[in-house]
């Protein structure tokens, strides 16, 4: 696996996963960086289920339900975030659904 390109989708490197955001007394951990996206997972006690990711952009946000036990795969509230933006977002967790469920699994069980 050599270096990744600028532009190129990339797991985090550093495990556990570096905490790159402070929300008042909670971390969020940016899992995946792609085309100026970041997608973070919250953290317990402020997160709870059912499984979701936050993806960034240039100050906008939309929270996308993960598909798990038996809950749709979907956008789930926008923020600010242009449609087309949404739309890739949207493809991006898409592409990297297994291994964003199994963050979430890891930090929310």
């Amino acid at each position: 696996m050599g270096r990744p390109r600028s532009g190129d989708a990339t797991l985090n490197e550093t495990l556990p996963v570096t905490i790159t955001q402070r929300i008042g007394y909670y971390s969020v951990p940016t899992v995946l960086t792609d085309g100026g996206f970041q997608v973070r997972i919250l953290l317990p006690p402020r997160e709870h289920g059912p499984a979701h990711v936050h993806v960034w952009k240039a100050g906008a946000v939309v929270v996308i339900d993960l598909p798990d036990s038996g809950q749709p795969f979907g956008v789930r509230t926008m923020t600010g975030m242009r449609d087309v933006d949404v739309v890739a977002a949207f493809r991006l967790v898409e592409a990297n659904v297994a291994m964003l469920l199994e963050q979430w699994r890891k930090y929310h069980g």
